[in-house]
């Protein structure tokens, strides 16, 4: 599960959690820079997720009730638009809107407390093979693909979250479970209301309550 990372200085600092072990990876790029405050992220194979948050200090979510979603951006260099892009941010779209429902915001067609801007692409990347601890001249090519979730201040614009999940993908096809659960993972740590912590204190208490167990 992705975590947060803190404010330093009124800048957004990038904190990261692997879900495996990394293998290294060779973009066909100049590199990813998170943000752009130059945190390189890398991908894993075997169809791992990984996940990074980056936050603002939790007190500047504490006003915000309302969100909205902006259009879709480009997402980060050096990954591209695919053909398969708007689909999966459809998809992003509905869950990132049942996520930020359940940690008690509620989403407003205008004016909003804050936006959200929704991005995903990929890239083809390459890794050499080792054999016997060798590395051989062969590589193995593979596509990663990447989803953002962006939110800003409603009132000053201010970037005030950047999440994002990479995991090896299969271009020709759209994963649901996969992108339910890079969503679910990337907005984990995304600050809920009081509000919305309290029912889900009441709704867990409840539901102890119909499997008869009693909470002391």
């Amino acid at each position: 599960m992705g975590a947060v990372g803190k404010s330093e200085g009124g800048r957004l600092v990038a904190s990261r959690a692997n879900v495996a072990p990394p293998r290294e990876v060779n973009y066909e790029g100049d590199g990813n820079r998170i943000g752009g405050y130059g945190s390189g992220l890398r991908g894993e194979t075997s169809g791992s997720l990984q996940v990074q948050a980056i936050s603002a200090e939790p007190s500047t979510f504490t006003a915000y009730r309302t969100f909205g979603f902006r259009l879709a951006g480009e997402p980060p260099f050096p990954y591209q638009v695919s053909a398969r892009a708007f689909e999966v941010e459809r998809r992003m779209h509905d869950l990132v809107a049942t996520a930020l429902a359940r940690k008690g915001y509620r989403e407003a067609g205008t004016s909003p407390d804050f936006w959200v801007r929704l991005s995903s692409g990929t890239v083809k990347g390459d890794t050499s093979l080792p054999y016997d601890g060798v590395v051989m001249d062969g590589t193995d090519s593979f596509i990663l693909g990447e989803m953002v979730v962006d939110a800003f201040d409603g009132s000053t614009a201010q970037q005030v979250w950047h999440g994002t999940a990479q995991a090896e993908i299969d271009p020709h096809a759209i994963n649901e479970r996969a992108i339910g659960a890079a969503v679910q993972q990337m907005l984990a740590p995304f600050p809920a209301r009081s509000d919305a912590r309290s029912d889900a204190r009441v709704e867990s208490r409840l539901h102890s309550e119909d499997l008869g167990v009693v909470e002391r």
